[in-house]
C-alpha cells in the first residue's frame, strides 16, 4: 500500500534504493548510468537546461570551493588560459567591459561621434566606449582621437582647463608678436 505522507514514501523510496546499491554496487551503478544515458538521449535540451541549473546551484552554495576547483586546474594547466585569451582576445576584452559597466547594449553607439561629429563607420577603430574609470559611468560614445585626446587629458576638466589656458597663452603670444 502507497504511503500517504509523501514525506515517508520518499524515506522508504531512499531506504531501497540503498539496498540495491549495497547489494551489487557495480550493478547499480551500470543501471544507474544507463538510465541517465537514456534519459539525456531522449531529451537533451531538457537534460542540459537541468544540469546548468543544478551547477548553478551548486556555483552559488560553494562558492569558495568552486575558486579552489578552479585555481587548481589552472595551475595544472598553464599555457591553456594564455592560448584561450590570445585566441578569444575579442571576446574576454567584451566580457571585462561588461563586468566592469556593465552591458555595452544598454549604450546603443549613435552613426557620429559625440564631441566631433565625424562618422563612426569612417574611423578605423569605430565608436569607442568612453566612461570615467573611477566610477565606471558611461559618459558618451566617441572616436579613437576624441577618446584618446580626453584619456591624454587625464580624463579631468582640470587638465582641459590647463590645456585651454596654454592654448590662450600661446595665441596670445602670438596675437602679441604679429601686432609688435
Amino acid at each position: 500500500m502507497p504511503y500517504k505522507d509523501p514525506a515517508k514514501a520518499s524515506a522508504r523510496n531512499r531506504e531501497r534504493q540503498r539496498e540495491k546499491y549495497a547489494s551489487d554496487p557495480e550493478k547499480y551503478r551500470a543501471r544507474q548510468r544507463a538510465s541517465t544515458q537514456r534519459w539525456k538521449a531522449k531529451d537533451p535540451e531538457r537534460w542540459k537546461a537541468r544540469t546548468a541549473a543544478a551547477t548553478l546551484r551548486w556555483r552559488t552554495k560553494y562558492p569558495e570551493r568552486q575558486k579552489e576547483i578552479a585555481r587548481a586546474w589552472r595551475e595544472r594547466n598553464p599555457g591553456y588560459c594564455a592560448q584561450y585569451r590570445a585566441k578569444n582576445r575579442e571576446r574576454h576584452c567584451r566580457k571585462a567591459r561588461e563586468n566592469k559597466h556593465g552591458s555595452i547594449q544598454r549604450y546603443p553607439a549613435p552613426e557620429k561621434c559625440e564631441r566631433c561629429a565625424v562618422v563612426m563607420a569612417d574611423t578605423p577603430k569605430g565608436p569607442q566606449f568612453d566612461h570615467d574609470h573611477e566610477t565606471g559611468f558611461h559618459r558618451g560614445w566617441l572616436c579613437n582621437a576624441c577618446n584618446n585626446g580626453i584619456a591624454r587629458l587625464d580624463d579631468t576638466i582640470y587638465g582641459l582647463r590647463q590645456a585651454l589656458a596654454y592654448l590662450e597663452k600661446a595665441e596670445a603670444a602670438w596675437r602679441a608678436s604679429i601686432l609688435s
